[in-house]
Parts: C-alpha cells; structure tokens; sequence
C-alpha cells in the first residue's frame, strides 16, 4: 500500500506519531493547498474526490495541493495514493486528544513542519469543500496587500467577537505566520483550530479579508442566480456575486450520511457536483440513453456502451467552440451514439484511411501540426492498433494547449481484432505511470465494466455465432439468449457494483476496457 512513500516519526504537542509520506518538491512561490482529511467510510472518500477534482478544474493558477490524513483504513487510502500529483502525508496512529478540531489542528501542524520555511503562501482546506468557479484561487490571492495578510472564504464571530475567518479555507502568508510563531492549535472554547493564528495577526497589526458567505447572510440567497439559488450548502461570493467556493459544513453528520438542512446532505452534495459542476464523474451504471438503444438493439455491443457512455460525460471537461483532434476517428461511417461534432467544438480528424476523409492523412505518431494547438485530442479504441502507444501518447501531449486534455478509451478483455492490426492491451496501472511520464497530470482512470460485464460482452460474440449457425438448435438458442440480452446487460451492471466484486482482487481484476481524462498542465 505504501510503495513510494517514506515512514517518518514527528513529535508534535509532545506526542509522536508515525507518517507515511510522499511528497515532490515545488516552488515556494506557488500557493500551498493543505487539506485534512479523516477517510472512515466510502461516503467520506466520495467527499475528498469532489474535493480534490473541483481543485483541479477550477483552479487556473499553478499550486501545489497536499492531503494530510489522520488515521484512516488503509484500504480508504487508495485512490488517493493513486494521485501522483498530490503530496500526501499519511498519519498512522490516533491523534492525541479525541476531538475534531484537535485532529484537524494536528494535519495542518504535520504539514508546516515539512513544507520549505520559503513557503510564500499556506492555504487551509476541510475535506467537504469544493471550489467552483474558474479563478476562485487568483481571486483570493487578489485581495492581499500591504495590510491584508491573510484571506479567507467564511468570517465567523461565534467564538471570538472581534471575529476570524475560518480554517475551512484560509489562505495566510506564510513567512508572517512563521515570523510571529504562530499555530493551527485549537484553544477551546475561545479559540477553535486556526482561530487564535488569526487573532493573533490582527493583534500584529495586519488584517485579513473575507469573502460574503451565505451562512451568515440570509440575504444572499435572494441574488444566487441557477443552479446555486435553492442549496442549503454554505456558499461564498465573489465580487461579481458569482459563487466561488462551497462548503456542506454544518448541520451534516458526515459519517452517517444524514442531515439537519434542507438538500444538504452528501448524496446532494456529490449529485451537484456531479450534474452542475461536472466534476465527479464516476458511476456504476450506464446512462438511460445509453440503455435505451441497448433495449432497441439487442446487438448493440456492451463495450461500445462503456465507450459511448464514457465519451458522453468525459466531453464536458472540453470548453465551447474548442480546437479538438480526434486521432483515428472517422469523420463518416462513426461507430457507436457518439459524435463529437454535436458540441460546438471546431474537430479536425487524423487517419491513415482516406475513405474516412481525414484533415490529416497520417501516422498517429507524427502528425504534421505545430505544438500547442489543440484544446483537447481525443483517442478513442486507438491505442491497441498502435505499435508504439507511447510515441502516440507524446504526440497527443505535444498538440495540447497547456490546460488542454487528452480523452481517451481503449479495451481490455476483448477479443484480437485487426484495424489494420491489434497489437497490445494495457492495465490501469500502465496508463498510469505512461501519462505521467509523458508528462500528463490529474489522470482520471476508470474501469468499464467489473467481470459481470465483461461476461456479458464476451458472451455477445457466442451468441452472434450460433445465429449464424446452420443448425436450427443453435439458432433458436441464440435468439431467446439475444432476446434477454438487455435485460443481462442491467443484471450484470447491478451485479458488478456489489461488494463482493468491488472488493475482490480477482473479480475487480476484469474489465472491458479503460476510459482515460488526463491533462496536460499550465505550468
């Protein structure tokens, strides 16, 4: 599990505790995100994804984004050890003092211990926030000045009268929180985890500026404008009263999923994402389109379904009126629902089939455009005809505009099929460490279909043989088998996100194929 990582001890409140830490070092001119997390349960997982996407899509400017963890199982730990671009500081025994703010105090106390005393500038992050506007970190760092030194997304003056803003997302200047020797320890009942830091900045003679927020302005809701106008989730705004940043925050039990507001909730919390922001874009099922043309034809091939699916959600990372290359995709004769024409997007085609009429007649490995001019390069079924999926991969990234992003989809248990030829099938774990090499980052893999499905597909191809048998056995058995295939389909879906699959090394082990986000970054 910790492969890659170095076991450290730190002494902390007079405490020691054991780390397990992976870290890449970065300019301390770049912003440090810190976030806390405290992984119990999947429900919580599904709150650090969020959290860690709406950072990278919306965030413009370069950072570097660390995950601190207080104690979790380590099987929770996993998709987080899968993200090559976070720093991640994993804290294996139990916090001292059995209480929230103590723990969260503790993350961020671990991680000013490690960072570069050059740091310019130290942000605060709780696990259930997610930023979401474009330039919510360059509008932040906007508002510092001579005087403003610290700036935060909540002002809270529940604790402490004169108020403070709150550690759920503050960004201070680093070298004055050294300077005066400050700390992220909570003091209750006055001060709560990284109230007294702040306090203490403004008895310095600095002052800090915060964001108007929802939560303690009612007012507020009556200028949101769709799809905020309605949410119960704290909420905080900009100067042109665009939401910016939001938190499920109060009210929520978050390891029990449950709720004292109205739509507040991590189920809510995750759907929103997932349908407004567009950032957590996982699932265990197919979308109703996709199921409807699998009931209108049976013969519609489950893998295609995966892709099609894929593609449908995967495109909305890719702005309006985009510059998109769609590498061995056909502009006539397109296989599966799939066009990426209907979006807007200004597409140019490379194939080495003139019939398919490509803007680019060419090998896949040398494509004869300059660097940098594509918003995104789409590779759909393509690496397994390549001889050289790396060289292709490298081209792909040097065609993107930095921000821009490669889509792509390729099988895995699936039968040879040449086009003109078949020459390899890669594992999760190859794609991963292949983009990164190339240069990708925020690699978003995910598995289409567990064993169910993979099955199904495979039995597709028997059925379609005894339809063209001769023997009227045959085809009478392949026609009552096809006629319940829609139906399978749905089974195996529903059966592939039981735990029994999920969580089996061997059953997990089988998939259909890959779908691929990853995106080459601004700097």
């Amino acid at each position: 599990m910790f492969e890659g990582f170095n076991k450290q001890h730190i002494q902390l409140d007079g405490h020691d505790y054991e780390l397990q830490v992976r870290i890449n070092d970065c300019s301390p001119e770049i912003p440090v995100l810190v976030m806390v997390s405290c992984i119990k349960n999947l429900e919580s997982l599904k709150l650090v994804k969020a959290a860690v996407r709406s950072i990278r899509k919306f965030t413009m400017i370069g950072y570097k984004l660390w995950v601190v963890d207080n104690n979790s199982p380590v099987e929770h730990l996993e998709w987080l050890s899968g993200q090559d671009d976070i720093n991640l500081v994993f804290i294996r025994n139990e916090p001292a003092q059995k209480n929230g703010s103590y723990a969260n105090a503790l993350g961020l106390e671990t991680v000013a211990k490690i960072i570069s005393p050059e740091t310019k500038y130290f942000m605060t992050l709780h696990q259930d926030v997610m930023p979401t506007k474009k330039g919510w970190l360059t509008y932040l760092l906007s508002k510092f000045s001579d005087e403003i030194r610290a700036v935060g997304l909540r002002e809270d003056h529940g604790r402490v009268p004169e108020g403070v803003i709150h550690v759920l997302g503050y960004i201070i200047d680093w070298q004055i929180f050294q300077r005066l020797r400050l700390s992220f320890w909570p003091e209750l009942p006055i001060y709560d985890v990284g109230d007294k830091a702040i306090y203490l900045l403004k008895q310095a003679g600095y002052k800090y500026f915060a964001t108007h927020n929802t939560i303690w302005n009612n007012k507020l809701h009556e200028i949101l404008r769709p799809p905020y106008k309605g949410l119960s989730f704290d909420m905080s705004l900009d100067d042109k009263n665009d939401v910016i940043f939001m938190h499920l925050g109060r009210g929520v039990r978050k390891s029990q999923n449950s709720s004292t507001g109205r739509h507040k909730s991590i189920a809510g919390w995750i759907d929103f994402a997932q349908k407004e922001l567009d950032i957590y874009w996982e699932r265990q099922s197919l979308s109703k389109r996709i199921l409807k043309e699998l009931q209108l034809n049976p013969c519609y091939s489950l893998r295609r379904c995966f892709v099609d699916d894929f593609f449908f959600r995967a495109i909305r990372h890719v702005p309006a009126e985009a510059d998109v290359l769609d590498i061995g995709g056909k502009r006539v004769s397109k296989r599966g629902l799939f066009n990426v024409e209907v979006y807007g997007h200004k597409v140019k085609y490379v194939n080495i089939d003139s019939l398919t009429k490509p803007d680019y007649l060419s090998d896949a490995n040398n494509i004869d455009v300059s660097d940098n001019s594509f918003d995104c390069v789409i590779l759909a079924e393509i690496l397994e005809h390549v001889p050289n999926p790396m060289g292709v991969l490298q081209e792909a990234y040097r065609l993107l505009k930095p921000g821009g992003y490669a889509l792509l989809s390729a099988p895995f248990n699936f039968h040879v099929h040449a086009d003109p030829n078949d020459y390899g099938r890669y594992t999760d774990g190859w794609y991963k460490r292949t983009l990164f090499d190339v240069g990708f980052r925020n690699i978003e893999i995910e598995k289409q279909g567990l064993f169910f499905a993979t099955y199904l597909n495979m039995s597709r191809f028997w059925i379609a043989e005894l339809n063209k048998s001769s023997k009227l056995r045959n085809k009478i058995t392949g026609k009552l088998v096809l006629k319940f295939f829609p139906y399978l389909a749905r089974k195996s879906l529903r059966w592939d996100s039981y735990d029994i699959v999920k969580n089996s090394d061997i059953l997990s082990g089988y998939t259909t194929g890959y779908g691929v986000v990853c995106e080459k970054p601004i700097s």
